[in-house]
C-alpha cells in the first residue's frame, strides 16, 4: 500500500511514530513479534463483532475489511517464505511483488472472511517459525527498500499488522 516507502524510512530511525496508526518504530523486537503473534486473535475478535456483509462494505479507505485481512495473510506468508530462504538459501534473491496486483489476482474483496481468518492464523504460525530461524542482526536485502536487517523487517511487519488492524477496525466501524 502507499505508506510502505515512508514506513521503511521510519523503520530506520526508530525514534518516530507512524502518523496514521501511531505505531512506534522504537518497539523492541520481542514486542514486535508478540504484536504479530496476537494478530489472529485480535482480528478474529474484530470480525466476530461484525457481520459478513459489513466486512465487505466499501469505506473511504482503498479496501474493505476482508481485503485488508487477506492482504495481511499474504504479507505474513510472503515474509515467512523470505525469512526461510534467508535462513536456508541465503544466496537466493528476495523478489519484489506488487500488493495491488496480488489483491486483484487473488480477488481479496470476494474472498471468505472465515477462510481469511484461517489463512491469517496459519500464515502467522509460519511467520513465527520462520522468524525463529533468522537472527535480528542478519542483513536483509529488501527488493524495494535496500539494505535492512532482520530486526528492521520484524518491525516493518509489526507495523503492517498494526496499521492494517487499524484499517480493518475503521472499515468495520463504518469508515
Amino acid at each position: 500500500m502507499g505508506e510502505a516507502v515512508t514506513c521503511a524510512a521510519l523503520a530506520r530511525s526508530y525514534s518516530r511514530r507512524c502518523p496514521e496508526c501511531d505505531f512506534s518504530w522504537a518497539i523492541s523486537v520481542g514486542n514486535a513479534i508478540n504484536l504479530v503473534a496476537a494478530a489472529p486473535t485480535r482480528l478474529r475478535m474484530a470480525f466476530s463483532a461484525s457481520g459478513e456483509q459489513l466486512a465487505r462494505t466499501p469505506t473511504v479507505l482503498p479496501w474493505a475489511a476482508v481485503s485488508y485481512l487477506w492482504h495481511l495473510a499474504d504479507v505474513l506468508r510472503i515474509c515467512a517464505e523470505r525469512f526461510w530462504a534467508l535462513s536456508h538459501d541465503p544466496e537466493a534473491a528476495i523478489v519484489a511483488y506488487d500488493s495491488e496486483q496480488l489483491a486483484e489476482a487473488r480477488g481479496y474483496a470476494q474472498q471468505s472472511t472465515a477462510a481469511g481468518l484461517w489463512a491469517l492464523e496459519r500464515a502467522t504460525g509460519d511467520w513465527l517459525a520462520a522468524a525463529a530461524t533468522v537472527h535480528v542482526g542478519d542483513p536483509y536485502r529488501h527488493p524495494e527498500f535496500g539494505q535492512l536487517t532482520v530486526a528492521d523487517v520484524l518491525r516493518m511487519i509489526a507495523h503492517e499488522v498494526e496499521h492494517h488492524a487499524r484499517d480493518i477496525q475503521r472499515c468495520l466501524n463504518g469508515g
